[in-house]
């Protein structure tokens, strides 16, 4: 099997082993909380909605590494950097 297909299998396994760790705590804890949010990156350009005040302030520190994280990728790959 190729490196990409293992690491396309892992990021799958670590979705799930996430999802069931959310879910079991949710079962655990009863009634709770929900809050939530989403970074969508269109190019370097992010769209950011949360559902509150202070998850919307982490989405947006989020959206800010992400783009600069993506720039940086860029530079380096295009050899702005070498």
């Amino acid at each position: 099997m190729s490196l990409a297909i293992l690491v396309i299998l892992l990021g799958i396994v670590v979705l799930i082993v996430g999802f069931l760790f959310i879910l079991g705590s949710a079962i655990a804890r009863g009634k709770g909380e929900v809050r939530g949010g989403v970074v969508l990156l269109i190019g370097p350009i992010p769209i950011i909605v949360g559902s509150d005040v202070q998850v919307t302030k982490w989405l947006i520190v989020l959206a800010l590494v992400l783009t600069i994280l993506t720039f940086a990728l860029y530079f380096v790959t295009a050899g702005w950097f070498r």
